[in-house]
């Protein structure tokens, strides 16, 4: 091994980037000295980003993560991999030494993890390798660690939630256990004065649908007080993505909401019914709570009134068919399913790769 060793001690950054050499430089990290690990360390920790980026020094760099122990030498690969943290995380590549770093590095070697995506925390939230490395940032911090990197994504959420990964950054830290229930109102306390916008947009109208499902006091207020409203009410019933966000409600909210809410359609089904989203909320409250006038907006009951909703639901199921420019989304609540299994494709989501090398 040692022979081994002496003759490729000179060319082991490029041997770490080689498709069969990289192989070597991973056997002979595990099984060399700790001196030899030492001058292996020397040699390559200039160019341990570029080797990071790569393909294949990828995996040389996380097992040089896994097997040094000595201190001054974890000091040195932290030195230069500290210089572009934000770089590694949204590279396909660097972004897994990173993730190493957080689950082979005690709490104090890899705080410079922490300190680099805080500073830049919008920037990476919002890139697809970036939001799933500040989930394992959450998963592996320290109660600091983790105190901090939660006070900057309150402060960014309300424009997180709007973009296709920065989303998911705030319902990952909805779902977090064990976490103050004051960090849930602090997050929705921003969305309660664009209820409405969040609810109608893509990837916000997620999040608006988390925090009616974890019944966050101080949001579940805000969209009572919506009620009032009845305007702004109709226009999330009849679209494509508020009427989700409806629903969750009606599943979630008081008693006394759900009756004001049932009031509303009812009093203006003949508009709701004629819009392709609405009709579906009306036809799923009028089966479930059997409460809305089944007359005709005119109050007719005649076989022309029966004729006509029957040619409604067919129209609707027609143009369901044939909407090929709107979201196929069978329900408000599937899209956490959706997004576990990588398949959430309807919404804009994002396939949540696992923790791979």
């Amino acid at each position: 091994i040692t022979r081994i060793f002496n003759k490729v001690i000179p060319e082991f950054g490029d041997l770490m980037i080689d498709p069969f050499g990289n192989y070597l430089c991973q056997k002979l990290a595990e099984t060399c000295s700790t001196e030899e690990l030492a001058q292996i360390i020397e040699v390559v920790a200039p160019e341990l980003i570029q080797i990071s980026f790569n393909p294949h020094g990828t995996r040389a760099v996380q097992k040089l993560i896994e097997v040094v122990k000595d201190q001054k030498l974890i000091d040195l690969m932290i030195k230069y991999l500290s210089a572009d943290v934000v770089g590694l995380v949204k590279d396909n590549n660097g972004n897994h030494v990173v993730q190493k770093c957080l689950t082979h590095m005690n709490e104090e070697n890899k705080q410079f993890i922490y300190d680099s995506i805080i500073e830049k925390c919008m920037e990476v939230a919002t890139h697809k390798h970036g939001c799933c490395v500040i989930q394992r940032c959450l998963d592996h911090a320290s109660p600091e660690q983790k105190k901090a990197l939660i006070d900057v994504i309150i402060k960014y959420s309300l424009e997180m939630v709007e973009d296709q990964y920065g989303n998911y950054v705030v319902q990952y830290v909805l779902d977090l256990k064990e976490i103050d229930p004051e960090v849930f109102n602090q997050i929705a306390a921003r969305f309660t004065n664009s209820i409405v916008p969040l609810s109608k947009q893509k990837f916000s109208s997620n999040v608006i649908e988390k925090c009616l499902a974890l019944k966050v006091p101080v949001f579940v207020e805000a969209f009572g007080n919506l009620m009032n409203d009845e305007k702004s009410v109709i226009e999330l019933i009849c679209d494509s993505f508020g009427n989700y966000v409806v629903q969750r409600y009606i599943s979630n909210a008081p008693e006394s909401q759900q009756e004001l809410l049932i009031k509303i359609i009812s009093e203006n089904q003949g508009q709701i019914k004629n819009e392709q989203f609405g009709f579906k909320i009306f036809t799923k409250l009028q089966k479930n709570y059997n409460v809305l006038d089944d007359q005709s907006p005119t109050g007719n009951t005649s076989t022309q009134g029966s004729e006509q909703r029957s040619m409604d639901s067919g129209n609707y199921m027609q143009n369901r068919g044939n909407n090929q420019g709107g979201p196929n989304r069978n329900d408000g609540g599937n899209y956490n399913n959706n997004y576990k299994q990588g398949n959430n494709q309807n919404r804009g989501g994002y396939n949540n790769y696992n923790n791979n090398n």
